[in-house]
């Protein structure tokens, strides 16, 4: 696992903002293209795109922190993307939604057709956006039997929520007490192992507390593993790709509109809701559901009122003119 891809003195480049970056360019372009085969207006898709992104931010990152926290946890400086707080991509969804139905709402008969170009993007995103989790460590599974499972390194979030719930001992020279007496992991393991060569002066003081070489310390930092857990990001990575695929056959050979959008919130509700299951019980409510399967419940009504809606259409409603 990697948490951070890039790492300077002064500067550093997170693996899940890189990847969100990464699915983001990534829905652009093939929205662009896909939207050509239908001839929709591009000046039309890049406003609505830019707005509902926007409200997805803040969706992702406003929604889960009111249902954990209630209106007293929210805070203005959650939309920066500096803060390094939870982003949802169900969230993401249950608000982006709406917005850009507001925003094609002029469209008119043509509404369904815009969305029908932007869902099947949505499900590479997600692909993408699951690798920078796998690679942070966000959103991993419960313990698991060794031979399903994968295991994280020292200092990565499964880590530290497993010590955190008693589930591993991390050996003392691995723990470090701070001014207030708590003891804390050293840090990220990659970061660590990355400072063999020039060690900072923290670190060579505390391997001497305890009669440890710089050497030796990190050793013992790269023999630490935490306990395996589902490997739910692959799966998630996996499936949305499979998924892709399938919403762009939907999207190419049907001849009604709203088929494809309606297809895409149906089977990512699905998956969440299935997927979720194993996710270790962080950020989960009163009866147990995870706040991202709550989301997709939602996801899932929209999405099936989309497809009732085609479905009790009397008649086809053909596609645009254009390439196919």
């Amino acid at each position: 696992m990697r948490p951070v891809l890039l790492q300077t003195e002064n500067f550093s480049i997170g693996s899940f903002p890189c990847m969100v970056t990464l699915a983001m360019v990534l829905v652009v372009v093939t929205v662009a293209v896909r939207s050509a085969r239908r001839d929709l207006d591009q000046r039309v898709l890049v406003r609505t795109m830019i707005i509902t992104v926007l409200a997805g931010w803040v969706g992702g990152r406003v929604l889960p922190a009111l249902a954990m926290r209630g209106v007293a946890g929210l805070q203005w400086r959650l939309l920066l993307p500096t803060e390094h707080v939870g982003q949802s991509l169900s969230a993401f969804l249950l608000l982006a939604f709406p917005v850009a139905l507001v925003c094609l709402v002029r469209q008119r008969g043509r509404m369904l057709a815009y969305l029908d170009a932007i869902a099947p993007s949505l499900l590479i995103g997600v692909a993408v956006a699951k690798i920078g989790c796998l690679l942070s460590g966000c959103c991993a599974g419960r313990e698991c039997p060794p031979k399903w499972g994968i295991q994280y390194p020292y200092g990565s979030l499964v880590y530290w929520h497993q010590w955190q719930s008693g589930m591993i001992d991390p050996p003392a020279p691995l723990l470090r007490t701070d001014a207030e007496g708590r003891d804390r992991l050293l840090g990220d393991g990659t970061w660590l192992s990355a400072q063999r060569e020039a060690p900072p002066p923290a670190l060579v003081e505390h391997g001497q507390e305890h009669g440890l070489s710089v050497a030796a310390l990190l050793d013992m930092v790269a023999s630490q593993r935490s306990l395996p857990v589902w490997p739910v990001p692959v799966w998630y990575i996996i499936t949305a790709s499979l998924l892709w695929i399938v919403a762009e056959i939907v999207f190419r050979r049907t001849r009604q509109v709203g088929w494809t959008m309606g297809f895409v919130l149906v089977a990512y509700a699905a998956m969440r809701l299935g997927f979720d299951g194993f996710v270790a019980p962080t950020g989960r409510l009163a009866l147990n559901p995870t706040i991202s399967q709550l989301n997709a419940v939602a996801i899932a009504v929209i999405g099936i009122a989309l497809l009732i809606t085609c479905l009790l259409r009397r008649r086809a409603c053909p596609v645009p003119a254009g390439r196919r």
